[in-house]
C-alpha cells in the first residue's frame, strides 16, 4: 500500500497544484478548539487531501499471492465557503465555488489512473461531508486493485 500511497501524492501534486497539503487521514479534520470565540482549525495548509487506503477484500491467487480490491478516500478540506445564495452576485458565487474546480481536477487526475503497482483507478462515490468546524469537506471514494505478493517469500529475494 505504501507505492499506491506515494503514487497518489506524486500525482495529486503533480496534476492538482491548487492542492497545498497532502496526507495520511489520521482524523485532522475531526479536531478543533474554540479560544475566546474563536474557531481554531487543525494546521494544514487549504486546501488539504487527506487519504485513507484500506483492502476490502482480497482473494487467494495461491496460498502466498492475493488479488486485493482496494478503496481509497480522499477526504478535501477547504477554508468556509462564502454565500451562494440567490442575493450573491455572480463573481461572489464563481469565488465561493472555487473548491468545484478542485473537485473536478482531482477526479480528473485520478479517473483511470494506473501505475505498475495497481491497476485504473475508479470513482465509486463523492459527496460533501458535515463539518463541525466550519470548513468545507468533501470526499472521493475510489477503488483499485492488484495482486498481493507479501506473504510470498520467493518475491522478496529470500
Amino acid at each position: 500500500m505504501k507505492e499506491i500511497y506515494t503514487a497518489l501524492i506524486n500525482r495529486i501534486k503533480e496534476e492538482v497544484p491548487a492542492i497545498k497539503w497532502i496526507d495520511w487521514d489520521t482524523g485532522q479534520l475531526d479536531g478543533y478548539t474554540i479560544i475566546k470565540g474563536d474557531v481554531h482549525r487543525p494546521p494544514l495548509k487549504y486546501p488539504a487531501a487527506l487519504i485513507t487506503i484500506g483492502v476490502n477484500s482480497a482473494k487467494d491467487i495461491v496460498d502466498t499471492i492475493q488479488d486485493c480490491v482496494v478503496h481509497i478516500s480522499i477526504r478535501l478540506a477547504f477554508e468556509p465557503m462564502e454565500r451562494t445564495n440567490s442575493e450573491a452576485t455572480p463573481e461572489v458565487r464563481d469565488s465561493a465555488l472555487q473548491p468545484y474546480d478542485v473537485i473536478d481536477n482531482l477526479y480528473a487526475a485520478l479517473q483511470g489512473y494506473e501505475t505498475e503497482n495497481f491497476h485504473s483507478l475508479s470513482r465509486m462515490s463523492q459527496g460533501k461531508e458535515n463539518s463541525h468546524n466550519g470548513l468545507f469537506i468533501y470526499r472521493m471514494n475510489f477503488k483499485t486493485d492488484f495482486e498481493d505478493y507479501g506473504a510470498d517469500s520467493s518475491q522478496k529475494g529470500i
